[in-house]
């Protein structure tokens, strides 16, 4: 309640002091470099430039220093809060423990003197988000990333007050459908296109519907043929009366996804419902999301005479259209046009034809019917008093198979998780190896789409990845259909004929994923090349593209024919709404679908790592690839020893939680290096780390370097000084942690499936670590700890990853000279610089840890 009570003083007496003001301007602009690059913002601020100017939405959508940072910005400030903060336009919901009666004492106690100030709520909607000489327009930009897209935009009136009908599902439901007679079945069909959605943005002023469309390099010479055949089909929908049991079919899915919602986080519940408390009737806060309720014809039609050309906005994204962008937009300098689109186009547009490749949808059977919860779900009161989960079960173990079960009898649900790994060494021993099975998988997406897209719609998922050890599926959702849907989807991946046409568009693909990295965020480039350093087999992208564009359909077919003979063991895990017997049934099943082992596992494959060399600083350098992004970002890891070992991890654990909050109020609160800061454990494979990682768009990579440095010496005097009370504090935090449960089940079935997969049955490690927190760990193994694996410059494993910002480079330089010969503080030695050119030289210096023997 004590911390209620901090959060309600903000909306009744909040402080607004200067240098917090300064500090959350500059936290704002941080924030907003971050962002510069990434092309969803980019495209939504160059859609702006399109807008009605009179219309809110024409603004900037967040802000930066330059718009920010004014004279009496504190005092526009504190005008907004006294103005605006007005108990009738504002929402709370607070999710605790205690009773209703308790929880509405409590609000009432803390919130009830926010004063109403019977705010009337600003509303434009009589204002047209686009003027009329705007719309029938092609907007043309270049992205950051490589990619070609198609975005159909329709302003419509705001529909949001209308959940209970939900006319936009409708024709997204319908529009967006990837079944045999859809827009994409036929764009895929035809090579013009990868993927394709359809869906509404809702506000409280208006309405925007909009259709994406990711081209392929063949679509893009036929985009007035992609326009045509998206306007059919609104035609053919159009031209029959709104189909009952379409909407029926959508209500259902609505009800049922409802009904056996997983549960969130408080956190994250809070935060929705709030903001649903802002659309919804009272009696609706908690499902008007899920609400398609009132079936209404007439609704369905008003919302689709929106969807004409005289009311649209067309983007075209790709790096093709450059050459045709004259304009810079003023907040992200996007290259954009804008053109009328030709008349002849809106001729054809607005003339739509009944095409005989098109139809709507055939009803769903993969929609469960059977809901009931197998015997034996229940726990006995014993059993719920527990503070120990229910473990996985192996119920099938022999030199070629393992297969463990867990039935829920926690979450109630009538679903299960299934996992299916094929465990083999062959997927990631080379570059192209990797490549040829990621590129298998995709096919095998690309195969199944029209008819997996019923099961996606009906709550069934299914994903497929190469690891280091093998190939895994994963399959979820509504246990009824689940083992046949598995079974499908293995007999096809096992059988899967490589089409060269269909390889040639996902390989297009593919090699597009693997350049735009260069374009990622600088932070997943400091854990990429950190990984890629000390870890084996960790394959670099442009490795990757390489590798694609060398694999032809008889090379992959080879592959293929080698990869089913590869397998050295399937490893399954089955947790949900199921009994013993139906477990090993369904292992049988899957088995039949799988060829023969070729030789049982002797070694289960996990991922070496190299141990860097005690008192020896690392230093990877790296240029960010992006010249356009202004951030620069450097993350230290300190390698700390066997992931496995509870002691170990429980005292690295208890360190990184009592640095969390120091670290960032220091780095970025106070220091305000950047917007991203983060701390604590970091690991990989079986080698226990612990990190710091800053980006930031003001300082350079060896500043920060340097200040991370500085933190760290700094906060041995927090921990040195910790009292008894405050290291008891951080220990029950740290215990809440490891006891906290799973809010659903394919949360605890992935953290179960962590384990299996590390060939170890430790599911109670969590119980051993809060158990060693509480009762075993001091003040001295913490001191201890800390200057061995932090800070000793003789004892400690680190390795500091630096990617460096063009726009730093001057920067870059001044620190460095301001240095004292590159000395990692007292006694350190000299900082070993690895760049491309040497890092396979001073890879081969460094072992492998080995902790078998441990």
């Amino acid at each position: 309640e004590g911390a209620l009570d901090i959060f309600a003083q903000f909306f009744l007496e909040p402080l607004f002091s200067e240098d917090c003001t300064e500090r959350e301007l500059n936290a704002v602009n941080s924030e907003n470099d971050k962002n510069l690059q990434l092309d969803s913002r980019r495209q939504n601020q160059v859609t702006k430039a399109l807008a009605n100017p009179d219309s809110p939405y024409s603004n900037f959508s967040t802000g930066n220093l330059s718009t920010l940072h004014k004279e009496g910005i504190r005092e526009a400030l504190l005008k907004f809060h006294s103005t605006y903060y007005s108990a009738n336009i504002m929402s709370l919901c607070i999710l605790g423990k205690e009773s209703l009666d308790e929880l509405q004492e409590m609000a009432l106690k803390h919130f009830s003197a926010v004063e109403n100030k019977h705010i009337t709520p600003f509303v434009f909607a009589d204002i047209p988000l686009f003027k009329e000489e705007n719309l029938a327009s092609y907007l043309k930009m270049v992205p950051v990333k490589e990619g070609r897209h198609l975005k159909l935009r329709f302003p419509l009136p705001s529909f949001q007050h209308e959940y209970r009908a939900k006319p936009s599902s409708y024709y997204s439901h319908l529009i967006g459908h990837e079944s045999e007679g859809s827009i994409f079945s036929y764009l895929k069909a035809k090579g013009w296109a990868n993927s394709l959605s359809a869906g509404p943005h809702d506000a409280t002023s208006f309405t925007q519907f909009t259709i994406t469309i990711s081209l392929t390099k063949l679509g893009l010479e036929h985009q007035t043929e992609i326009l045509a055949v998206v306007f059919d089909y609104i035609h053919l929908i159009a031209s029959s009366p709104p189909q009952e049991w379409i909407f029926n079919e959508s209500r259902q899915l609505y009800r049922t996804s409802f009904r056996f919602k997983a549960k969130v986080t408080p956190y994250r519940f809070c935060i929705r419902c709030a903001s649903d408390m802002q659309t919804y009737a009272p009696e609706d806060f908690l499902n008007g999301t899920y609400l398609m309720e009132d079936f209404d014809p007439e609704m369905i039609k008003r919302f689709g005479k929106y969807l004409v050309p005289s009311n649209l906005i067309v983007t075209r994204i790709s790096s093709e259209v450059e050459e045709e962008c004259n304009l810079v937009e003023k907040w992200y300098g996007v290259k954009y046009g804008v053109e009328k689109i030709e008349n002849e186009v809106i001729e054809r547009l607005s003339a739509p034809q009944l095409q005989p490749f098109l139809a709507l949808p055939e009803k769903n059977h993969y929609i469960a019917t059977d809901y009931e919860m197998k015997p034996g779900f229940e726990k006995t009161e014993e059993e719920k008093q527990s503070e120990f989960e229910d473990i996985p079960k192996l119920i099938v173990s022999t030199d070629t198979t393992k297969m463990w079960f867990l039935q829920d009898r926690t979450y109630h649900e009538p679903k299960a998780v299934l996992y299916v790994e094929l465990v083999s060494s062959l997927p990631n021993s080379t570059v192209e190896n990797s490549v040829m099975t990621h590129l298998l998988a995709r096919l095998l997406s690309d195969k199944l789409n029209e008819k997996v897209y019923y099961a996606d719609l009906a709550g069934l998922s299914w994903s497929v990845q190469t690891t280091f050890s093998g190939i895994t599926f994963q399959f979820s959702g509504y246990q009824e259909k689940l083992p046949l849907f598995a079974s499908d989807i293995l007999k096809t991946f096992m059988s899967l004929e490589i089409d060269p046409e269909r390889l040639a568009y996902v390989s297009e693909r593919k090699k597009e994923v693997y350049q735009n990295f260069d374009k990622d965020q600088p932070y997943r480039h400091a854990t990429h090349f950190l990984y890629k350093f000390v870890g084996e087999l960790f394959h670099d992208y442009p490795d990757k593209v390489a590798a694609v564009g060398g694999v032809t359909a008889d090379k992959l077919l080879e592959f293929q024919q080698n990869l089913n003979g590869s397998f050295n063991r399937y490893q399954m895990y089955l947790h949900g709404n199921f009994v013993e017997h139906e477990a090993e049934s369904i292992s049988s099943q899957l088995l039949a679908c799988l060829p023969a082992v070729s030789s049982p596992l002797t070694r289960f494959p996990i991922r070496r790592v190299k141990a860097l060399t005690a008192g020896v600083p690392y230093v990877l350098n790296i240029d960010q690839p992006n010249l356009d992004n202004e951030n620069s970002c450097t993350q230290v890891w300190f390698q700390v020893g066997n992931y496995y070992d509870h002691n170990l991890f429980a005292v690295t654990y208890l360190v990184s939680r009592i640095l969390k909050e120091k670290c960032y109020s220091t780095l970025r609160t106070h220091e305000q290096l950047g917007y991203i800061v983060w701390s604590g454990t970091k690991s990989l494979a079986d080698v226990l780390g612990f990190r710091v990682l800053v980006q930031s768009s003001v300082k350079d990579s060896a500043f920060l370097h340097d200040r991370i440095r500085s933190f760290l010496e700094e906060s041995k005097s927090a921990i040195d000084s910790l009292t008894d009370e405050e290291l008891d504090s951080f220990k029950e935090s740290v215990v809440s942690d490891y006891l906290e449960k799973c809010n659903n089940l394919k949360s605890l079935s992935s953290e179960y499936w962590q384990t299996i997969n590390t060939d170890r049955d430790s599911f109670l490690d969590d119980h051993t670590l809060a158990k060693i927190t509480k009762e075993n760990l001091t003040l001295p193994q913490l001191v201890e700890f800390y200057d061995r694996y932090i800070l000793n410059p003789s004892t400690r494993r680190m390795i500091s990853c630096r990617i460096l910002s063009a726009h730093h480079q001057e920067q870059h330089n001044e620190t460095l000279s301001s240095r004292d010969e590159l000395k990692e503080g007292s006694g350190a030695a000299k900082e070993v610089i690895v760049t491309a050119e040497n890092e396979k030289q001073v890879r081969e210096t460094l072992s492998y840890f080995d902790f078998s023997e441990e």
